[in-house]
C-alpha cells in the first residue's frame, strides 16, 4: 500500500468547529474536536511521503486515530487510489 495523498484538486479550508475539504461540488464536511484536533494537521500532511505510522510520529498523536481519520477520508473518497 503507497502512503496516503489527498486527492488532486481538494481544498482544505479550516473552520471555526471543524474542516471542510472542497473540489467545486459538495464540500465534505467535518466538525467537532477530532476534526479539529485529527483531520486538520492529517489532511495537511498528506502529501505521500509517509505511511500511517510515520504520519502519526510526524503528528505526535496515536497511531490509531490516525488510521481511522485516513478511513475515514479514504470513505469519502479523498485520497488518491492506491
Amino acid at each position: 500500500m503507497n502512503p496516503p495523498r489527498l486527492a488532486v484538486g481538494l481544498e482544505v479550508v479550516p473552520l471555526v468547529d471543524g474542516v471542510a475539504v472542497v473540489n467545486g461540488g459538495p464540500p465534505a464536511l467535518f466538525q467537532g474536536r477530532a476534526a479539529t484536533e485529527l483531520l486538520i494537521p492529517l489532511l495537511h500532511a498528506l502529501d505521500g511521503t509517509l505511511n500511517a505510522h510515520g504520519l502519526a510520529e510526524h503528528l505526535g498523536l496515536p497511531e490509531a486515530h490516525v488510521t481511522r481519520g485516513l478511513q475515514l477520508l479514504a470513505d469519502r473518497g479523498l485520497l488518491e487510489p492506491d
